[in-house]
């Protein structure tokens, strides 16, 4: 069965990891969207490919708070993607800023998932 995965939601039409972004590539038709978490100072699940933000600000130094209203939380992120199924890339390189050696990230995601009861959509 060939299936169509929207990297970073529909990215060549809409800023990459945005709702707009994931919303379109439910509109476009596509089976499963990929995206990227990290997490903020307080631990806050939000939806970014690097580690620093544009400006060169680290997402991990900030609150969610002080985030670009750009950068959705994994909630926004889900609840965009409709009924798609979705595949979550928790980031954590050892090079970048945010590492997180204990997966205390990787547990928060796989708790939220649990929470929500969202096993059958979430990759």
């Amino acid at each position: 069965m060939t299936q169509v995965i929207a990297h970073r939601g529909a990215s060549k039409a809409f800023p990459e990891n945005t709702v707009e972004a994931f919303r379109g590539a439910a509109a476009m038709g596509a089976d499963m969207v990929e995206l990227d978490v990290r997490a903020t100072a307080e631990g806050y699940l939000v939806i970014h490919h690097d580690a620093h933000l544009p400006d060169g600000r680290v997402i991990y130094d900030l609150h969610a708070r002080d985030l670009p209203s750009d950068v959705p939380d994994l909630a926004a992120a889900i609840e965009a993607c409709g009924e798609m199924a979705v595949n979550v890339e928790v980031k954590n390189s050892r090079q970048d800023p945010d590492f997180d050696n204990e997966r205390t990230v990787a547990a928060e995601v796989a708790r939220f998932v649990g929470c929500r009861s969202l096993h059958d959509q979430v990759l």
